[in-house]
């Protein structure tokens, strides 16, 4: 177990040693800062751009349009999604608990996925038709990014399930990225 705890904090290391440093002023995007502004309140309205959808093998691109609003109840807002093409996603996002950042994502139609805000960033994930699915909003001055990662969970690489040097290593299994989606969206005028 102690082996685990220090591979895991050497690549953390690493990671953040691979990091590009900045001052926070020169830092375009501020991912995993906590969000400034009050939220949801301060973005309600329209927001709009294009999604570029990327399967490996090429990128489309269609017009996304994402709408926030209050409703009459304090705890829920509308969270409409429009893709190019398609009819409104009228959905809710309704807060469980605020001060620990747990929400619901309610699609109005049986299915309500689990949110959770950390930082300037609301993350989903859920499985649907053998395809894992993360969703990341992330919540900006001027712009709200929106990406979506697609993994096939019926196909994975399994490895790990051994023992080395006396120690047991779980199984871990890796599940192919299929497809990602990212739009930067603009608050309409």
């Amino acid at each position: 177990m102690a082996k685990y705890i220090v591979i895991l904090f050497t690549v953390s290391l690493f990671f953040q040693a691979c990091k590009k440093s900045s001052s926070p002023d020169e830092t375009p995007n501020k991912l995993g800062k906590e969000i400034s502004a009050k939220f949801p309140n301060d973005y309600y309205g329209e927001w709009s751009g294009n999604l570029l959808i990327n399967n490996g093998h090429k990128i489309d691109t269609i017009l996304m349009d994402f709408a926030i609003r209050e409703t009459d109840s304090p705890d829920t807002v509308q969270w409409i999604l429009k893709y190019e093409g398609q009819d409104s996603r009228n959905y809710e996002l309704i807060t469980v608990n605020e001060k620990n950042g747990d929400y619901l994502i309610d699609e109005k139609n049986g299915i309500v996925i689990n949110a959770k805000k950390l930082g300037n960033q609301i993350f989903s994930s859920f499985e649907v038709m053998d395809n894992q699915i993360s969703a990341i909003y992330s919540f900006e001055n001027e712009e709200i990014i929106f990406e979506i990662i697609v993994q096939n969970s019926k196909e994975f690489y399994p490895s790990g399930d051994t023992i080395v040097n006396g120690e047991n290593i779980p199984e871990v299994k890796s599940f192919p990225v299929t497809m990602k989606q990212t739009a930067q969206l603009q608050r309409k005028k």
